[in-house]
């Protein structure tokens, strides 16, 4: 086994050992993506195996040691995406030659500016993507396991708790019932409707709690009244600031996208595979044109 890593949270504090990536880890990975299900976790997958001890559980409760390794994905998704951060800068390989150090990391960015379409490679060096720690009510609240509680502006009570992992299963559950296993909508991108529903755990006055009927309050909200519930609760969690400043390489022109995590994220590019430039060919004036007379 190779050096290891301590891995401390900005956000919560928790802290523990990780080795580095493995092949086999990113082999499982690529098995796990091809699977296509929806209810398995691919942030928490990548991090679980390389857990090796807990140092501090932090907010969580969780046994300090190398007894048990702890539940990735009933912390915060923040917690998580940092440690895969944090591993992923530990394990990766430099490339002196390209000017990439382990901390960066390169991606396909799309510029919508071309016409067509222009894709171009985009750097970002993952240490200077800053994560800022939870308010001090909301580690109280995720500590003591209690929620965090909001008034709505037509005076309902909300009770809400911080972004999971596990909150997604039961949306990808919550789909599957409504349009089955496998299908178009239960793959898309969350709509603020649902993410707003799976955090909540109660709404003052619903006839039942089940999760689809929170998804019906919610997209029913005006948009006046929906804002305030969600600043409310972004207000009272972390954050990272995951936007990245692009510039095409073609066109010049200078645009955001938000961090993509895609292939080359968790595993390097195979030289053998990567395209060489074309030959430049000079034109020789004195060559003859091989369908000219002579």
């Amino acid at each position: 086994m190779g050096k290891t890593t301590i891995i401390t949270s900005p956000i919560t504090g928790f802290s523990f050992e990780a080795r580095k990536w493995k092949l086999h880890d990113m082999e499982r990975l690529a098995e796990l993506a091809d699977e296509a299900d929806e209810s398995v976790d691919i942030l928490s997958e990548a991090v679980r195996p390389t857990w090796i001890r807990t140092i501090d559980p932090g907010p969580y409760d969780i046994k300090k040691g190398a007894d048990s390794c702890p539940d990735f994905t009933e912390m915060l998704k923040l917690d998580v995406l940092h440690s895969l951060f944090q591993v992923r800068m530990a394990s990766w390989p430099e490339d002196l030659e390209k000017g990439m150090t382990r901390e960066h990391y390169q991606f396909d960015a799309e510029c919508a500016h071309c016409k067509p379409k222009y894709t171009f490679p985009q750097q970002v060096r993952l240490s200077q993507l800053k994560f800022f720690p939870l308010p001090k009510a909301s580690l109280e609240a995720l500590r003591s396991k209690k929620p965090l509680e909001l008034r709505a502006p037509d005076g309902k009570l909300i009770k809400y708790e911080l972004p999971k992992l596990a909150q997604d299963k039961d949306l990808v559950a919550y789909r599957e019932k409504l349009y089955g296993k496998g299908k178009a909508k239960t793959k898309a991108r969350p709509k603020p409707s649902e993410l707003l529903a799976i955090q909540c755990t109660y709404v003052e006055g619903l006839k039942t709690q089940l999760l689809s009927d929170r998804i019906k309050y919610f997209a029913n909200l005006d948009l006046d009244e929906m804002t305030p519930i969600r600043n409310g609760m972004s207000k009272a969690g972390s954050y990272v600031a995951q936007k990245v400043d692009c510039t095409c390489d073609r066109c010049k022109a200078k645009f955001e996208v938000r961090l993509p995590l895609q292939a080359s994220f968790f595993m390097p590019s195979d030289p053998m595979e990567e395209q060489p430039p074309e030959p430049e060919t000079e034109e020789n004036p004195e060559q003859q044109d091989p369908d000219e007379e002579t």
